[in-house]
């Protein structure tokens, strides 16, 4: 019987070691004891009043533990901040991507007149916007290896890098003009007879995107736009006076006609 109670104990002692070391050292003594014949009713009265000290105490931890989390909660709102500032990202993409579609589609016959402003303030803009997506970027393909992924070949991820971070930050630069363009056509009234002049205009060709584009110069503002399918009459020359009609808003003009004086 004796035996059989030293073989459990040390099972147990055995089962413990990983789980409690300290319960595990008091179990192994009273194997070690019982295997000699030495435990006896007085010494296993001691071991029971250790084990029960042992308990007491981490009964008491736990209890401070609990106590110390009621007064101190964590903040509840760290998951509502992650989800907040996820939010914000998706909001974010959306209205650079937005924005940069409308500056594509919109914004070629959009003459926005606060751009003289704009693109002065582009060398600033350019200096944050490159180190920050540079760094977001290289962040990114740490975490994730697309690249990596995508183009094993190390050259191809060296042109692909500088690439990507051109693109993001010409999307970035764009999307403002692109929802300027929108929110002059919606809130622009009709207007007719509005004098410009051609700084340059493009013969017409069927291999860009914009089968003819013109500088503008509009209010003292020079902005290159899409005139195919817009010029009425003469097709004007560089340096021609023209006559612009469309939407006119304190935005800038969505520019729907060009025709020759």
């Amino acid at each position: 019987m004796a035996e059989k109670m030293s073989q459990q104990l040390r099972e147990l002692a055995e089962s413990l070691a990983v789980i409690d070391p300290e319960m595990a050292s008091i179990v192994q003594e009273m194997s070690r004891l019982e295997s000699q014949g030495d435990l006896d009713e007085a010494t296993t009265e001691i071991f029971q009043q250790r084990i029960q000290a042992l308990i007491d105490r981490r009964t008491s931890d736990e209890n401070n533990r609990m106590a110390s989390l009621q007064s101190h909660p964590e903040p509840p709102e760290a998951p509502l901040r992650s989800s907040t500032l996820a939010k914000v990202a998706l909001a974010t993409i959306v209205f650079v991507v937005s924005g940069a579609l409308l500056e594509a589609t919109m914004g070629q016959k959009f003459i926005f007149l606060g751009s003289n402003g704009y693109w002065l303030t582009m060398p600033w803009l350019l200096a944050v916007l490159i180190p920050l997506f540079t760094w977001m970027i290289f962040r990114l393909e740490r975490k994730q290896h697309m690249l990596a992924e995508r183009y094993p070949t190390r050259a191809i991820r060296f042109i692909m890098f500088p690439l990507m971070i051109l693109m993001s930050v010409g999307m970035v630069l764009a999307a403002p003009l692109g929802w300027m363009a929108l929110f002059g056509w919606m809130n622009g009234t009709p207007a007719d007879n509005l004098t410009a002049r051609v700084v340059w205009i493009r013969p017409p060709s069927h291999s860009r995107g914009c089968h003819q584009d013109a500088e503008i110069r509009f209010k003292a503002v020079d902005t290159s736009i899409c005139v195919y399918g817009r010029i009425v009459g003469r097709q004007p020359d560089n340096g021609d006076a023209v006559i612009l009609s469309g939407r006119l808003s304190s935005y800038g003009l969505y520019v729907e006609q060009i025709r020759t004086r």
